[in-house]
């Protein structure tokens, strides 16, 4: 499963990216399945490699593939006729190795990240590496993709050596390199388009989101909630999904991993191992305008709920989920992508509801009501 998108009545559309399937599967609110979009093929409503992203184009399902350097967006009706395709402009800038689709309204925005996916870390030889750059494209009513230069936020040099999302490792004896994917590696702001087409993001550092005008991208305002950093400890680290990677190649293989062209050296990932675990995890907008923010607790993750002006609504335990596929609000329904202990992915859907206050109490001749801030 690669991403999830939820239509009105409750129908969930499941991105399936596995190489043998390179389709969408389609679910009755309650799980039942009925239906397929696309497959595997070269033909005008299938995919050959399908990215794991999937957004509403007013009423319209919007999908994209990669093929031969170029990107390609995919629209749909509900039952899964082809309505459009169309390749992404490389001269605008738009045909980066990774990319989201986010529904704003009546539109479809894409989010490019244009760095390359691996910076080869070396402390004997540096090299420099950066930020990813953001960049946006929108889709139009008339179904062609524009760059959308007001958005695009330039790469942030961090210097040489700084640790990304992706590293190479090697064996001491130099028999096997491997690619790895380090944890917490910084992607950037958090973000997710609100129905009325504003942009909001978060850092992972803290809670803080800042909301951003679409037409000029410069911020609108923004809402902080204090969040403690927690520490990262030795259990949480071994539990992490990258470090437990690691571990089988290393257990398959017979040999710890070294830093690439250095053996001597240790695997970066375990070399910049941040003192923190980040504050935020995840970041989206449901239909009505709320922000949803996956923040880290001492049990683990939290959801902390805000409505479209940024009010506190309240927070409750996030059950657990895989962390690669970003969860999906609407109808008052979290929609969450699982993974169980032998690797296989579902799909959990839980209902959100608010705590009732607490009943008013009489002081004084005044009415006292209370209620619990922190119930979700």
């Amino acid at each position: 499963i690669g991403a999830i998108v939820v239509a009105g009545d409750g129908g969930i559309y499941v991105a399936d990216v596995h190489d043998l399937a390179q389709n969408i599967l389609v679910f009755e609110a309650e799980g039942t399945r009925i239906g397929r979009i696309g497959g595997k093929g070269g033909g005008p409503g299938e995919f050959t490699h399908m990215l794991p992203t999937l957004s509403w184009f007013g009423d319209a399902l919007v999908a994209m593939e990669a093929w031969g350097g170029q990107k390609k967006i995919k629209t749909f009706h509900r039952d899964g006729q082809v309505l459009a395709t169309n390749t992404l402009p490389r001269e605008a800038g738009l045909s980066g190795l990774k990319s989201t689709l986010f529904s704003s309204g009546p539109d479809a925005f894409l989010l490019e990240f244009t760095s390359p996916a691996f910076g080869v870390i070396n402390r004997n030889e540096p090299v420099e590496v950066f930020f990813p750059e953001a960049r946006y494209g929108k889709l139009t009513p008339e179904l062609a993709v524009v760059p959308f230069p007001q958005l695009t936020e330039p790469g942030v040099d961090t210097g040489a050596g700084a640790l990304r999302s992706g590293v190479l490792c090697g064996s001491k004896d130099r028999m096997w390199t491997t690619g790895f994917s380090a944890p917490f590696s910084d992607r950037g702001p958090r973000r997710a388009f609100t129905p009325d087409g504003r942009v909001v993001k978060a850092s992972a550092d803290s809670l803080r989101v800042e909301f951003v005008d679409v037409g000029s991208g410069t911020p609108i305002r923004s809402f902080a909630r204090d969040y403690p950093r927690l520490g990262l400890d030795n259990a949480t680290w071994n539990s992490l999904p990258e470090i437990r990677e690691i571990r089988l190649v290393e257990e398959e293989l017979g040999s710890e991993a070294a830093a690439h062209g250095s053996p001597d050296d240790p695997c970066p990932v375990f070399e910049k191992r941040p003192e923190f675990q980040p504050v935020l995890r995840s970041l989206v907008v449901d239909d009505q305008g709320r922000i949803w923010v996956e923040v880290t607790s001492e049990e683990g993750f939290d959801v902390a709920g805000f409505d479209a002006e940024g009010r506190f609504l309240g927070k409750a335990p996030m059950p657990d989920r895989d962390p690669t596929v970003t969860p999906y609000v609407r109808n008052d329904r979290l929609h969450l992508v699982t993974v169980d202990e032998l690797g296989v992915q579902g799909i959990e859907v839980y209902q959100i509801r608010r705590s009732l206050p607490h009943p008013a109490r009489v002081t004084g001749g005044k009415n006292d009501c209370t209620s619990d801030a922190d119930a979700g």
